[in-house]
């Protein structure tokens, strides 16, 4: 360690000494940066060391601003510790302001470490014990409908097919699909969706025992009539859609962990909707929109909501939708207005959200990055708050 490297290790441990005795974390924080100015990144990195093994283990809140923790990710980045850039990249992205630019910057490096290093290794993949699924799907066109049917194979083999071609509106579909189904574990999606992980029915499987409902982006609040309506830091899931170079991933946060129970969702994208039958059946959608192609999903989740019944998300299956939605035709705006009858927080004006997101050149390159995410938030969750460094 040089001298002036230990100079700024003493210095830092009494400010840190100082300002912890006080909680003042803005002061500490803007002390570490300035220090930072004046060190190498890997001696910046042993100074966060220190300050991670000391720190006040009563703080609530991590030590770092957004600020701090993009610049340790920057610092961990150049030093090649993929792992610490990666939770350090992340604590920034939930830290900062959603209207940050600095939110965007590091939820972008963060898929880009994720996706150039395969950074965590992978779990084990859930087994292929499954329960017996019934899938309803609205589909009126046949190319569509064998389209779906090809790209999904290897999962829907095994499941009941539940094909509504005649509905005026994606509501009465389901409606009517629920009536037909055979077993308890129903997935209701749209027919240009792919489920590109393996394993998918598994997965539907081990997170159905810990929510009666599923979806794949969703948001903890409702504002306004599109699921995102509430603001980036509400929203939550991962979705990709196709593109000429390859394919737009979209993220938003995920939970900590599947087992973490995270707050229940308020809305969500109905292109993937899942549960048990007997709670879809309770629950049911809103006559008023049965005739529609829109809005049901928003209202199925207030209603589920209402009733007492917990929507949670399923970030592991790596779902692909090849449509991103038309929120300005005549009839998303006449279910819109249905909406705002029926349910108050439509009411409130959204937010527009712009997830963070990267073109990857493959559907396999698309599968390995949600696995990643995946595993970053079991890491999360087993810090504890905690960037762990190594020694």
């Amino acid at each position: 360690m040089s001298s002036r490297e230990d100079t700024h290790r003493r210095s830092v441990k009494v400010y840190f000494t100082v300002f912890a005795s006080q909680k003042q974390l803005s002061s500490f924080s803007q002390r570490l940066q300035e220090a930072r100015a004046q060190m190498s990144s890997a001696a910046w990195l042993r100074v966060w060391q220190f300050v991670e093994e000391e720190r006040n283990r009563d703080f609530v809140s991590p030590v770092a601003p957004a600020s701090l923790a993009y610049n340790l990710a920057v610092c961990a980045h150049r030093e090649a510790d993929y792992r610490l850039a990666c939770l350090a990249f992340d604590q920034a992205l939930r830290l900062a302001h959603p209207q940050e630019p600095l939110r965007r910057q590091a939820g972008n490096a963060l898929l880009h470490v994720l996706h150039e290093h395969q950074v965590f290794a992978p779990t084990a993949e859930p087994t292929d014990h499954f329960l017996p699924t019934s899938v309803v799907v609205c589909s009126h066109e046949e190319t569509r409908w064998q389209h779906f049917l090809n790209r999904n194979h290897a999962w829907l083999a095994h499941c009941q097919l539940v094909r509504i071609a005649d509905a005026s509106g994606i509501a009465e579909a389901y409606t009517r699909g629920l009536a037909q189904v055979q077993h308890e574990q129903v997935l209701l999606c749209h027919d240009d969706i792919q489920l590109c992980a393996p394993n998918a029915l598994a997965r539907l499987s081990r997170s159905l025992q810990l929510y009666p409902l599923l979806t794949a982006v969703g948001a903890t609040a409702a504002q306004g009539v599109v699921w995102s309506g509430a603001g980036f830091e509400h929203c939550h899931g991962i979705v990709a859609y196709p593109e000429k170079a390859g394919v737009q991933v979209s993220t938003y946060c995920l939970p900590e962990h599947i087992e973490a129970t995270p707050p229940a969702l308020l809305s969500c994208d109905g292109c993937f909707i899942a549960g048990r039958a007997q709670v879809l059946k309770a629950v049911g959608f809103s006559p008023a929109l049965a005739h529609h192609f829109h809005g049901y999903d928003l209202d199925l989740a207030l209603r589920s909501a209402q009733a007492g019944h917990r929507l949670g998300l399923i970030s592991d299956l790596a779902l692909l939708h090849d449509s991103k939605g038309n929120y300005q035709s005549d009839t998303w705006a006449q279910a819109a207005t249905i909406l705002r009858d029926l349910h108050a927080p439509c009411r409130l004006p959204g937010q527009q959200v712009v997830a963070n997101g990267m073109v990857l050149p493959d559907l396999a390159a698309y599968v390995q990055l949600s696995q990643q995410l995946h595993r970053l938030g079991e890491q999360r969750h087993a810090q504890q708050g905690h960037l762990g460094l190594r020694n």
